[in-house]
C-alpha cells in the first residue's frame, strides 16, 4: 500500500515505524516522489531524529557520475558513522577484496563464489553493527547506485526481517523504474511505501506566511503554485528571491513574486539530477517552445520517443513542465543557457528544418533560422521573407529588418536580392528613413534595366523627393515609363501627388508638365481623385479637393506604400478649412500608427496634428505636437521636410512671445534643398513673423517676398496654404510703405 502525503507527514510516520525496530520486527520503507520534491530533505531530518532516539545511521546516496564505482554506496554507508577503527578497517577491506575484480564492466553483477563471499561478509558485519543498538541505513537516490551496492542491499533486505534494523530507500518517481528487477525483489517481502505529494496551496501559504505574512501569503500563493507546481525546492527558491529583493529594497510589489537567481539556480540543478537525456530533452523543449511535442523532439534530439515521453513526465512530475512547456520565461532561459552557442546554432537550424517540414508558419521557422546564425539559400530565404512580410503588418519592422538583412546576406539570385532589397528599404523607411541610403544602388540598378515595378520603387523615389535628389526621381520615373508593369499608372498619379505636395510646379522639368503616364486621361477613378489633389496648391484646395482627399483617405489604409497620399489627402483637409475632419482622421491613423510602431509614420501624423492645432489657435498642442515630431525623426531623416515641423515650432514660440526659442529653432541646420520645397516656403514665412515680432522688420520683409517669389515660380496662390500677401503688406506698412502694402 502506497502513503501519499507531505514531508512534514512522511517524517511521522517514518519516526512511528522506527519505534517498531527496537522490538526486532526490521522495516523498509521506499519513498519515491518527483525529481527535487523533498525526498533528501526527508531523508536529513529523519536520520536526525533517528540518531537523536539512538539508533546507529548510515547514510549514503546513488550519484550518476560514482554508478561506475562498484560497492560506493556501501562504502559511503560505512564511512558515514564514527565506526571503530578495527570495524571500519575490516568492512572496507572487503569492498577492496580481490573478489571485485568478478565485477562486470557493464554494471551486471556475476554471481562468481568469491563476489558471494564478499556479499555474505559485508551483509553479517553490517547486520552485526545492529547487536549493540538499533541500525538504520539510509541510501537517497537508489536508482543511481552501483549494481555490487544494489546487490548487497537486496542480501540484507531479506536478512532483516527479525533484525532490529530499519532500511529506507528514495527514488525518483518514474514511469519506467529502471531497476524492475530490484523492485521485484524489494517489494516481494512486507514492506513500506511513501510517495511526497508536490505542496497543495495551502501548503504554500502556510510557508509563506512565515516568511512574508498573510497578507502577502494570500496573494503569492497561487502565483508560487503556479510557477512551481508545488515543487518544495522551488518554492523555497522563490521564497529566497522574495526575501533577497526585499532585504535589497527591489521589491516593487509586495503581492508579485519575485522570480531570481535562487530561482534559476534551482531549474538548473533539477535538470542536472538525472541522466544526461533529461538535460537534453529540457534543452530541445526550450528551443522548440510551442512546438515541442514528443514527436518533434525526438526527431529534433534523435532520442526513442517514449524517452522523450518518460522524461517530460518527470520534468513535469518536478513541477518544471506544465503541458508539455516550461512554467516560467526563467526556466527556458536555464535551459538554454547550458548550451554552448555551437550547440544552440545547430540545434535552431536541425528546429528551423524540422518545423520547415512540418509546415509550420513562416514566422517560427524564421525565428529559427535567426538564431542559428547561419543561413544558406533556397527554403531558409523564402522563409526569411514571407516571415518579414508577416511582421511587417503587426509591430515588429525591426524583427523583419533582421530577417531581410540575413536573408539579403545568403542570397545568391539577383532578382530575389532586388526583392528583398525593396522590401528591406521599406522596412528600414518606417523608423529610419535615412539608413535606406546604402541599399538604394541595387533599386536604382534593377530600375534602370527594367527590373523594378512602380510599387517596388516607392521607398527609391521618396527618398529622392525628400532629399532633393531630383535627378534621381526623374531618372527612375523615365525607367518606370520605358518599362511599364501592372498599377504603374496608379503608382506614378501617387508620386505626382507626392511631388506637387512636397514641391509645388517646378519651373521646368517633371514638376511642371508632368510625365507622359500621369497626364494621360484617366477612367481609374483613384487617380482621378489623386490628380485632383496633384494641383492644389495650384488650384486652390477647394470643395473637390477636400472630397476627393475624404474618399480617398476612406479608401486606402495607412501602409509604407499609401503614406504619400494619406498625408496629401490630410494636408488638403487642412488647407480646405475642414479642420474637425482633418483632426479625426489624424487621431484615427495615428492609433493605426501607433500600433504597427511606424516611428516614420507618427512623426508625419504629429507634424499635420501641430499644423491642425496652429490653424484652430491652440498654441501650447500646435507647440507640443511639432516638437514631439521633431524628436521623433532626426532632422537629417526628415530632409527637406524638416522646414515644416521647425515652422510650426517656431510661429507658437513666436505667438507666446518666446522670441528666443524661435531664435534656437531658426538657428538649427537644414538642407539647402529645403527652399525648394513647400515645407521651405512656410519656413520663411514663419520666420518673417518671427523678425516681425523682434521688430527686424527689414529682415522680415525680405522673407516675405523672397517665399512670395518663390511661391510665383511654383504656381501658387493659396493663402490658406501660406497668406503672403497680407503678411508683406503688414511689414511694408511697419516699414512706411503704405502703397506698396496696398
Amino acid at each position: 500500500m502506497t502513503n501519499y502525503v507531505g514531508i512534514r507527514d512522511g517524517r511521522l510516520m517514518l519516526e512511528r515505524l522506527l519505534t517498531r525496530i527496537t522490538d526486532k520486527a526490521g522495516q523498509v520503507v521506499l519513498v519515491s516522489g518527483g525529481l527535487m520534491t523533498g525526498k533528501t530533505t526527508l531523508m536529513h531530518e529523519f536520520s536526525s531524529a533517528a540518531a537523536a532516539a539512538g539508533a546507529l545511521v548510515l547514510t549514503a546516496a546513488g550519484s550518476l557520475t560514482e554508478r561506475p564505482v562498484q560497492f560506493g554506496v556501501i562504502d559511503q554507508l560505512l564511512r558515514s558513522a564514527e565506526l571503530p577503527k578495527e570495524v571500519l578497517q575490516r568492512l572496507t577491506d572487503l569492498t577492496r577484496a580481490e573478489a571485485m575484480d568478478s565485477v562486470a564492466d557493464d554494471g551486471s553483477f556475476l554471481a562468481a563464489y568469491a563476489v558471494v563471499q564478499v556479499v555474505q561478509a559485508l551483509c553479517g558485519a553490517v547486520l552485526g553493527l545492529s547487536l549493540d543498538r538499533p541500525l538504520v541505513i539510509v541510501v537517497d537516490d537508489v536508482h543511481h547506485i552501483d549494481s555490487a551496492s544494489l546487490q548487497l542491499l537486496l542480501y540484507m533486505r531479506r536478512r532483516i526481517a527479525a533484525a532490529p534494523v530499519m532500511m529506507v530507500l528514495t527514488e525518483c518517481e518514474r514511469p519506467r523504474p529502471e531497476h524492475s528487477q530490484f523492485h521485484a525483489e524489494l517489494t516481494r517481502q512486507p514492506h513500506h511505501r511513501l510517495r511526497l505529494l508536490p505542496m497543495s496551496g495551502p501548503a504554500i501559504a502556510e510557508a509563506l506566511t512565515k516568511a512574508a505574512g498573510p497578507t502577502a501569503a494570500a496573494h503569492l500563493a497561487p502565483a508560487y503554485h503556479r510557477l512551481t507546481g508545488g515543487n518544495p525546492m522551488l518554492v523555497n527558491a522563490l521564497m529566497e528571491d522574495y526575501r533577497t529583493a526585499m532585504r535589497d529594497g527591489r521589491l516593487k510589489d509586495e503581492g508579485r513574486p519575485v522570480v531570481g537567481a535562487a530561482f534559476s539556480q534551482a531549474i538548473a540543478t533539477c535538470l542536472h539530477r538525472w541522466f544526461p537525456q533529461l538535460l537534453t530533452v529540457a534543452q530541445g523543449i526550450a528551443v522548440l517552445d510551442k512546438h515541442a511535442t514528443p514527436q518533434s523532439l525526438s526527431r529534433l534530439l534523435d532520442i526513442g520517443q517514449t524517452s522523450v515521453v518518460e522524461i517530460m513526465e518527470i520534468l513535469a512530475l518536478a513541477g518544471v513542465l506544465c503541458d508539455g512547456r516550461f512554467r516560467h520565461e526563467a526556466a527556458r532561459a536555464v535551459a538554454l543557457g547550458t548550451l554552448s552557442a555551437c550547440a544552440r546554432s545547430a540545434l535552431h537550424s536541425r528546429a528551423a528544418e524540422l518545423l520547415y517540414q512540418q509546415n509550420c508558419p513562416a514566422v517560427d521557422v524564421a525565428a529559427h533560422i535567426a538564431e542559428s546564425g547561419h543561413v544558406t539559400g533556397g527554403w531558409p530565404v523564402l522563409m526569411l521573407q514571407a516571415a518579414a512580410a508577416e511582421t511587417m503588418t503587426g509591430e515588429q519592422s525591426d524583427l523583419a529588418i533582421r530577417y531581410l538583412k540575413l536573408a539579403l546576406a545568403a542570397t545568391a539570385d539577383d532578382r530575389e536580392r532586388v526583392v528583398i532589397t525593396e522590401a528591406l528599404t521599406r522596412a528600414m523607411w518606417r523608423n529610419a528613413p535615412l539608413a535606406v541610403a546604402p541599399y538604394l544602388s541595387v533599386l536604382e540598378d534593377a530600375a534602370e534595366l527594367g527590373k523594378l515595378s512602380g510599387r517596388q520603387a516607392v521607398t527609391l523615389l521618396r527618398h529622392g523627393l525628400w532629399h532633393g535628389d531630383n535627378a534621381l526621381v526623374d531618372k527612375t520615373v523615365a525607367a518606370l515609363e520605358r518599362a511599364p508593369h501592372p498599377g504603374d499608372k496608379r503608382v506614378l498619379a501617387e508620386l505626382d501627388l507626392a511631388r506637387h505636395v512636397i514641391y509645388g510646379e517646378e519651373p521646368g522639368g517633371y514638376g511642371s508638365t508632368g510625365s507622359a503616364t500621369t497626364q494621360e486621361r484617366s477612367d481609374d477613378p483613384w487617380v482621378t481623385a489623386l490628380r485632383t489633389l496633384t494641383y492644389m496648391w495650384a488650384d486652390g484646395p477647394g470643395e473637390a479637393a477636400v472630397a476627393s482627399a475624404e474618399h480617398l483617405l476612406h479608401s486606402c489604409s495607412l501602409e509604407d506604400s499609401t503614406v504619400d497620399v494619406v498625408t496629401g489627402a490630410l494636408l488638403a483637409l487642412v488647407c480646405g478649412g475642414a479642420l474637425d475632419r482633418a483632426s479625426v482622421w489624424c487621431q484615427r491613423l495615428m492609433e493605426h500608427a501607433s500600433r504597427r510602431n511606424a516611428v516614420t509614420w507618427q512623426a508625419l501624423l504629429y507634424n499635420i496634428q501641430a499644423e491642425i492645432a496652429l490653424r484652430s489657435g491652440d498654441i501650447d498642442k500646435a507647440l507640443a505636437d511639432s516638437v514631439t515630431a521633431l524628436g521623433l525623426l532626426d532632422a537629417r531623416c526628415w530632409g527637406v521636410l524638416v522646414g515644416w515641423p521647425l515652422a510650426t515650432q517656431a510661429l507658437a514660440n513666436t505667438a507666446k512671445g518666446k522670441l528666443d526659442s524661435a531664435d534656437k529653432t531658426f538657428a538649427q541646420m537644414v538642407p539647402d534643398a529645403m527652399f525648394t520645397s513647400i515645407a521651405g516656403l512656410r519656413y520663411l514665412h514663419a520666420r518673417g513673423h518671427y523678425h516681425l515680432a523682434d521688430n527686424r522688420v527689414l529682415a522680415a520683409a525680405r522673407d516675405f517676398q523672397f517665399c512670395g517669389e518663390l511661391m510665383s515660380e511654383r504656381g501658387i496662390d493659396v493663402p490658406a496654404l501660406i497668406p503672403i500677401r497680407s503678411d508683406l503688406a503688414e511689414a511694408y506698412v511697419r516699414l512706411g510703405h503704405t502703397q506698396l502694402a496696398r
